[in-house]
């Protein structure tokens, strides 16, 4: 029997039987915050090789992709991400004022902090929920976006174990389940209210959101039936071309429309395959997934680099295919987390290194062009860089020696933009001054002397503004007690990055950041000082 027809056969199965039942990777009730979704634990480096978290590190890649040595810091991610946040706009709670492509720019946030540890954007989330839901609870005319939405809710109902994610994920399903099924081509989903054909996108996400559901709900017997529904028809109904990828969807004559492999397709058929894997345990589901994923490597790979079916004809590329790439990368680094492929390892520490070394500006904006050179960046191409690079992340909650400690500063803008927000963990809040002729100064006191191998600060853009105010030049000192003297381990001129990192090798418990040059407009603003 083939694998595609033993597929469809098991999920038809689950259509009339509930004996299809989850077996040890299920998430239980009791588990539903401890992140046990992934079978991998996630403090297992992403990347194949040896990455050290603080310095970089080599990589050697596998798979047969060359035999150079990769260095790749996981600070890179931590810089993106801080870019990222600069197009987030507090007010509307959404990326570039999009809300569509703000549902991918915060699961790209969400994976950060759940593979990271990081809870300096945890405000972020809530902030989003409140400020947003309101619109009909993330339900609107087009159904593929809802079902991005309530991915990322379920992502965040993972990450902070709020059950309202949780509930209004359950909402954006149902409706779907209501709505956008139909029985023309023999079953799936319309696109929108508003587009009727069958296109793979939203079918893959409707077979996703439906089983992570499951994967989350106790004695769930409905998503699971709905999911392999989806899955079962999918995998019969032409969309799949003879090099095992999947085509844009369906024409009105219900067969294959023969349009591009868009790579985000490919990403989310891998992304529901996990899922029916840890509802099942069934390697199947693994191996179909490992099929797209290596067809995927080898026909959208240019030298072992991504490129979206449009790459050339993509000048200004102010569409959605933006996003696309950072889809495929969000799945194929959650199936390497099970699979430890070492082709896949090779071809995401290939990517890594060609968009950080090759398409990346000064200010840490990502490109369209993976393989360079930059082109232009947005919120989109930079939210699609960022889970490309959350693959690089190898150390979980680093910690930080500065947090909550006491601190205190020459001048502030207000009462509520003091030292205390610079150490609170938090780039909700900021310590802002205005510059002055000798500069503005921010002490941080450790408690008592410490090893200190890494300083972070984040800047402006890491606060929702924008990268011009990010702080141009400032120094980190050591000294002997709160007024010094001061020594410089670290000076820093004509910085436009939203988060810098400065490697040292020390012992100190009094540390001083100095602002010399602020942002465009004269003002310093640190949402976050931290040591490691």
């Amino acid at each position: 029997m083939s694998l595609l027809r033993s597929l469809t056969c098991l999920c038809l199965v689950a259509l009339i039987s509930s004996s299809c039942k989850r077996e040890e990777l299920i998430l239980s009730d009791d588990k539903k915050n401890s992140g046990e979704q992934l079978p991998a634990g996630p403090d297992d480096p992403i990347i194949n090789g040896v990455i050290l978290p603080s310095d970089g590190g080599t990589v050697i890649p596998v798979g047969g992709l060359g035999s150079s040595v990769y260095a790749i810091d996981e600070n890179w991610t931590y810089q993106a991400v801080a870019t990222m946040q600069s197009f987030f706009n507090p007010t509307t709670a959404l990326w570039g004022g999009s809300y569509d492509g703000s549902a991918n720019s915060m699961t790209a946030l969400i994976d950060f902090m759940r593979i990271s540890g990081n809870k300096d954007y945890l405000y972020v989330i809530n902030k989003v929920f409140e400020t947003n839901k309101a619109a009909n609870n993330f339900i609107s005319p087009s159904y593929d976006v809802n079902a991005l939405w309530a991915i990322a809710w379920i992502k965040a109902y993972d990450l902070i174990g709020d059950r309202r994610y949780l509930e209004t994920a359950k909402l954006i399903a149902d409706d779907l389940d209501a709505n956008a099924w139909n029985s023309t081509c023999g079953g799936g989903i319309v696109t929108s209210k508003t587009t009727l054909l069958k296109h793979a996108v939203p079918n893959g996400l409707y077979i996703q959101l439906m089983t992570m559901l499951h994967n989350r709900i106790s004695s769930d017997v409905r998503y699971i039936g709905l999911a392999a529904k989806g899955w079962g028809w999918v995998l019969t109904s032409g969309m799949i071309n003879n090099q095992n990828l999947l085509n844009n969807g369906l024409n009105d004559k219900c067969k294959n429309d023969g349009l591009p492999t868009w790579s985000h397709a490919q990403g989310i058929y891998l992304g529901a395959a996990l899922e029916l894997f840890n509802a099942h345990a069934n390697r199947d589901y693994l191996e179909k997934a490992r099929e797209i994923a290596l067809a995927s490597i080898k026909v959208l790979g240019v030298a072992g680099v991504l490129k979206e079916a449009n790459d050339k004809a993509c000048g200004p590329c102010v569409s959605n295919e933006r996003a696309f790439k950072g889809m495929f990368m969000r799945n194929l680094r959650e199936l390497h987390m099970v699979l430890k492929d070492p082709a896949i390892a090779s071809f995401l520490e290939e990517n890594v290194n060609a968009m950080w070394n090759g398409s990346r500006s000064s200010s840490d904006l990502l490109g369209f062009h993976w393989q360079g050179p930059f082109d232009s960046g947005d919120f989109a191409r930079q939210t699609s860089g960022v889970e490309l690079l959350n693959a690089a992340i190898s150390t979980k909650n680093r910690g930080n020696l500065a947090l909550n400690r006491v601190a205190q500063i020459s001048s502030s803008c207000a009462v509520s933009e003091g030292a205390v927000a610079a150490v609170d963990g938090s780039a909700a809040t900021k310590w802002c001054a205005s510059i002055k002729p000798e500069g503005v100064s921010l002490v941080v006191d450790l408690g008592s002397e410490r090893a200190v191998k890494l300083f972070k600060v984040l800047h402006a853009g890491a606060g929702g503004e924008s990268l011009d105010y990010n702080t141009k030049n400032f120094e980190i000192s050591t000294g002997n007690s709160a007024s010094g003297p001061w020594k410089d381990v670290v000076v820093a001129m004509d910085n436009t990055s939203s988060a810098t990192f400065h490697k040292v090798d020390l012992k100190a418990r009094y540390i001083r950041l100095h602002v010399s040059v602020g942002g465009s407009d004269g003002f310093a603003r640190i949402y976050e000082f931290g040591a490691e």
